[in-house]
């Protein structure tokens, strides 16, 4: 992920994927979800929001309590200074 963050100063990035880290790690700060259900939905969040940042987590992380309970388990692994970099 170091490189596409070097790139991302210089360069507009656009990746579609299903894998919610790409996402996370990728240090997107616009992400568009595509919804299909009969019909297809677009919307925009940004993580600048505190309400898109809500449902971001919900979306790439399966929830608050998701999110809570990876921190608890593996936050003491990973370590402040290495989280997300």
């Amino acid at each position: 992920m170091p490189n596409i963050k070097e790139k991302k100063k210089i360069k507009q990035l656009i990746f579609v994927t299903h894998n919610p880290s790409v996402a996370v790690y990728g240090d997107a700060f616009n992400y568009i979800y595509v919804e299909n259900n009969g019909t297809i939905n677009y919307k925009n969040y940004l993580i600048e929001k505190s309400e898109d940042k809500e449902r971001l987590i919900k979306i790439l992380e399966g929830g608050k309590k998701s999110f809570a309970n990876r921190n608890h388990k593996f936050g003491d692994i990973i370590g402040e200074e290495e989280y997300g970099n």
